[in-house]
């Protein structure tokens, strides 16, 4: 569950980079709790925090992977239900069991939940405003959870 919640926070801060360093398209991570997956996607810089559902680029995950640049798989992880050695794509492959029990204080669109950040990096809230609660997402399994929390202002990743 450790290495689940590292490589979300990790996810997460590569999410606030990506989008200072694409001030164009900034990006919201996406989690569909449903089917255990997560992704950043682009969204409209100039629009609400709302804009990615709206412009359908909540649909489409952003090109990675910032280890091999030239391989440009969608930056989609998927906690699978049985571990998977031969889902090379998928970083989360070998966390079997994993499931994205909760997330508090995200921006709610089309039935999925997304964290949107401004160009500087910030947490934004509905409105597109920056955010003045914590983000939470809480992985679970098992009996065991961990949560990653997102600070408003800062945007400070850390997991609890």
């Amino acid at each position: 569950l450790r290495e689940a919640g590292r490589l979300l926070a990790v996810d997460i801060e590569f999410a606030q980079s990506d989008s200072i360093a694409h001030a164009d398209a900034p990006r919201a991570i996406v989690f569909d709790n449903a089917r255990r997956t997560y992704w950043i996607a682009p969204r409209v810089a100039a629009a609400t925090a709302k804009a990615p559902a709206q412009a359908q680029a909540i649909l489409s995950p952003v090109r990675r992977d910032p280890s091999t640049p030239t391989s440009f798989e969608p930056f989609v992880v998927t906690f699978p239900v049985r571990t998977d050695s031969n889902d090379r794509a998928n970083r989360a492959a070998g966390l079997a069991g994993v499931t994205i029990q909760s997330t508090q204080n995200l921006v709610t669109d089309g039935g999925l939940r997304f964290l949107p950040f401004d160009v500087y990096g910030t947490p934004l809230d509905a409105t597109g405003q920056p955010a003045t609660t914590i983000a939470r997402v809480t992985l679970a399994s098992g009996t065991s959870t961990l949560t990653i929390e997102v600070a408003p202002g800062t945007g400070e990743v850390t997991m609890r």
